[in-house]
């Protein structure tokens, strides 16, 4: 029996925020289950060097083959695993799934230091794999596999296997395996959701009801595959009642592409889980699949956070981005979930090859006049094998697919208009994001200290919202950095803004905020130039390198009274 170790990435640094890897997890349980040797490490949670930590477990545990995977923006943190393992066991066999080897076998394979890569759902093909490897038998006639053939100069993808048909069989994710406890609690104030702050108690967890997306939108990719596919809701309320019981559980972020893709499922959801002692539930929804009747249904379910796919307020784009959704089908579902008083979020893709100057000035004006709808400006990033990637290939706009990848699918320029004016827009928008311009400002009703957390002071901050007039409390840490500071109406949903001095005046660290307004001031000006949007990545690491020691001589961190 070979033992397997399955790596989780160094997807952040200790004590950060990210995705729990539910797609290891998976795997992990559906191998044990079948009663192979499987040991996780979880690098996220620790800060020691790649090769030691990764050469100690394959030396101690006798590791004979590692697995891991992720999406493809993860491409240098995975190689950095793939790596550390064939430096200290040079024939370790190496297996890598998710986007990152799906959307191009061909680069990954010839690039990374893969023997093998899973195409599409892992959980069986894993299994099978193991299994002949096990028995040192040839693996490359696995449905589902893609590999380097003899020679190491043609990548062979084999057939693709069959979908898993009933999702119900797979067990439930491996929590255990990889420091699920540690991981609950990194939520808090991490940026991502403010209106999780408020609770003292919140652990939080990530859970898939369904698989995939009934729809094709040209920007998006799936990496399982186009076809839809669900849980029960039976199955969904066993995992829910394991980890509500198992680890105390109150707070469930469903990572489906499409919460909503079935209405009446999505009623019969929320009728079970209102009577459970959480403090609440997000997901995904399509503006279609939503009314204010079933909006109120879902907030007395607990529905504390939803989002929505918009993606452009203009029909010609929303139609070249084959949404079929129209705008005003969106904004009656922006205004059915701002009367229900629902915290939403949602998107405004800018740079589909329909777009125009005009549809451009047209989605930035709808930003700037509905700041009640939590809308966020975005631009298209061509992910690897969208039909937008494919475009952007077809008309040589991405003409290096490793650097495009490496640098975070950095935005192109797929429209009709030229370069100059493009990133110009770029440019301003970058800038008005930061200044939070669409954002109104709130009134300050009082502030005062509660305590800490971990290492950091935590104050109870009081916010009149401008839309509602309704005062608000919040949880927060002290931030010596960031020149505003937001504010979630816990009555009607609302975002606003206040300075982030007048918050926190005890401790203004004035220097550094304007450092640092200062520098995202250049970053979006200098988007308007080639040289440095071909060269953000590494110029942002050197402006990173010198940004210390000059804070450092300039004595930025000293408190400076009000």
């Amino acid at each position: 029996m070979k033992n397997f170790l399955l790596v989780v990435p160094r997807f952040a640094r200790v004590g950060g925020f990210y995705n729990f890897p539910l797609g290891l997890a998976y795997i992990s349980s559906s191998l044990k289950s079948k009663g192979f040797n499987v040991h996780c490490l979880n690098l996220c949670h620790s800060d020691e060097p790649l090769e030691t930590i990764i050469g100690r477990w394959i030396k101690d545990k006798k590791i004979d083959v590692l697995g891991t995977g992720g999406m493809s923006q993860n491409w240098d943190v995975i190689s950095a695993v793939l790596n550390a393992a064939k430096s200290t066991k040079p024939d370790i066999v190496t297996v890598v799934g998710g986007a990152i080897v799906v959307s191009d076998p061909e680069l990954a394979l010839k690039t990374m230091k893969i023997d093998f890569g899973v195409i599409g759902e892992g959980e069986a093909t894993m299994v099978e794999l193991a299994s002949y490897l096990c028995r040192n038998e040839d693996p490359r006639s696995i449905d589902g596999i893609a590999y380097l053939d003899k020679d190491k100069n043609k990548v062979v993808v084999n057939r693709n296997r069959a979908r898993i048909s009933n999702l119900d069989e797979l067990p439930f994710p491996d929590y255990e395996g990889f420091e699920f406890g540690q991981w609950k609690t990194l939520i808090r104030f991490s940026g991502n959701y403010d209106t999780l702050n408020k609770y003292d108690d919140l652990n939080y967890v990530q859970m898939l009801g369904s698989r995939s997306c009934p729809f094709s939108c040209t920007f998006c990719y799936h990496h399982m595959g186009q076809k839809y596919s669900e849980r029960s809701l039976d199955s969904i309320f066993k995992e829910i009642d394991y980890l509500v019981e198992k680890h105390k559980v109150n707070f469930f972020y469903f990572l489906d592409e499409l919460l909503s893709a079935n209405p009446a499922r999505l009623m019969e959801f929320a009728r079970r889980i209102k009577n459970y002692p959480i403090h609440g539930w997000a997901g995904s929804f399509r503006v279609t699949d939503t009314t204010v009747e079933r909006l109120k249904i879902l907030k007395n379910s607990k529905l504390a956070l939803m989002g929505y796919g918009i993606e452009n307020i203009n029909d010609s784009i929303l139609k070249s981005m084959n949404k079929r959704i129209t705008k005003s089908e969106i904004e009656r579902a922006l205004k059915a979930h701002h009367e229900v008083g629902l915290f939403c979020t949602g998107n405004i893709i800018l740079g589909d090859p329909a777009e125009t100057k005009e549809t451009l000035k047209s989605s930035i004006d709808y930003w700037l006049s509905h700041p009640e709808y939590n809308l966020n400006l975005i631009f298209l990033m061509p992910i690897p094998d969208s039909k937008i990637y494919k475009y952007a290939l077809e008309k040589n706009l991405i003409k290096d697919k490793l650097k495009h990848i490496r640098d975070g699918f950095p935005m192109v320029n797929l429209t009709e208009i030229k370069d100059k004016e493009f990133y110009k827009f770029q440019s301003q928008i970058i800038w008005m994001k930061h200044k939070y311009q669409q954002i109104r400002e709130g009134e300050l009703m009082g502030v005062k200290k509660d305590g800490m957390y971990k290492d950091k002071k935590r104050y109870l901050v009081s916010i009149k919202c401008p839309f509602c007039g309704h005062t608000t409390e919040h949880l927060t840490l002290e931030d010596d950095n960031s020149w505003f500071y937001t504010s979630l109406c816990d009555s009607c949903a609302s975002i606003s803004k206040i300075k982030s001095i007048k918050v926190f005046s005890e401790n203004k660290n004035l220097l550094k905020r304007r450092l640092n307004y200062l520098s995202m001031f250049l970053m979006s000006y200098f988007a308007r130039f080639k040289f440095y949007r071909d060269n953000r990545v590494a110029i942002i690491k050197i402006f990173r390198k010198i940004k210390s020691p000059i804070g450092f001589l300039v004595g930025l961190r000293k408190k400076i009274p009000a």
